[in-house]
């Protein structure tokens, strides 16, 4: 070590790792278990394995439910809704009626920053 520690700044020190590691590796941990059990539920269903747990494809079920549906409108305004909506195509490109996702050339190089 750089410098000697005594037994008082030892104790500490040894809490402030523990506290360290604890603010760190377990939020780490539960991210990657989600993230773990959402590739498995994608390859089972990939494979045509059952898909059992209730939680699995949640957000994709939900999506289905609300396409073509209008979002709710915004209590800040239609000005803020308008907002919304040019920057959600801003990011996300237009989809025409084709199925084929358009950006303008400025938010297509913008997204190589992004």
């Amino acid at each position: 070590p750089i410098i000697t520690y005594s037994w008082p700044a030892r104790f500490l020190n040894f809490f402030m790792v523990i506290a360290a590691v604890g603010v760190v590796s377990v939020p780490s941990g539960l991210v990657a278990s989600g993230f773990a059990e959402i590739v498995q539920s994608k390859a089972k269903r990939r494979n045509g394995q059952p898909v059992g747990a209730a939680g699995d494809d949640w957000y994709e079920l939900r999506l289905a439910e609300l396409q073509g549906v209008d979002p709710p409108p915004s209590r800040f305004g239609p000005t803020i809704d308008r907002w919304q909506v040019a920057v959600n195509e801003f990011l996300n490109g237009k989809e025409g009626e084709n199925g084929v996702t358009t950006w303008t050339p400025f938010s297509f190089f913008s997204r190589i920053f992004i």
